[in-house]
């Protein structure tokens, strides 16, 4: 508290009138954190002038990069000494892909970059667990890379696997930095 305090420009005591204490702050930011993120995927997700294609490189581009300012030591810390803050950034999580990822889904069956044969519930459950089980601190301090690197790499292998042909060179020409076309489709 005093190095934020020093880092504001404030007294300690001024601090202490704001927030009760190192949880009570901490909960402040992951809140406005969740708050900000929320309100850039629900923008990104209404954008009707998008595609479902340029809608998925967007929030993946997004998601990527607010990923990146939380390291799988901060998130061990939340985990370990907050778990009710930590149950509400997975709840938000959940409540998110859940939401979102099934009007994704829903727009790319639609607009014919999914395979015919998807199973639009099976998939979001597969993504679902996919997330929870590669985005938590366990598993980004045992894979040793960072959050947006597994989130990259997940949403890679996920929807490489739903893609059509057509879909996947949409993709990868739109957010090639985020979804590089298979090696069978490149000629």
């Amino acid at each position: 508290m005093d190095e934020i305090a020093a880092s504001l420009r404030l007294s300690k005591a001024t601090l202490y009138k704001l927030f009760a204490g190192k949880e009570d702050l901490l909960r402040a930011v992951v809140r406005g954190f969740i708050r900000e993120v929320s309100a850039a995927v629900e923008q990104i997700i209404r954008d009707e002038t998008l595609g479902f294609i340029e809608k998925l490189a967007a929030l993946s581009f997004l998601v990527s990069r607010r990923l990146s300012a939380i390291g799988p030591l901060l998130a061990r810390d939340i985990q370990q000494a907050v778990p009710g803050l930590w149950q509400e950034i997975e709840d938000f999580r959940r409540e998110k892909i859940l939401a979102n990822f099934r009007r994704l889904i829903g727009d790319g069956r639609r607009e014919g970059v999914f395979r015919n044969d998807l199973d639009p519930d099976m998939a979001l459950h597969i993504f679902v667990i996919l997330v929870d089980e590669l985005l938590n601190p366990e598993a980004m301090l045992r894979l040793g890379r960072p959050a947006s690197e597994i989130f990259r790499t997940a949403v890679e292998f996920y929807f490489q696997g739903m893609l059509t042909e057509r879909g996947r060179r949409e993709f990868a020409a739109k957010a090639p930095a985020v979804f590089a076309p298979r090696k069978e489709m490149i000629r």
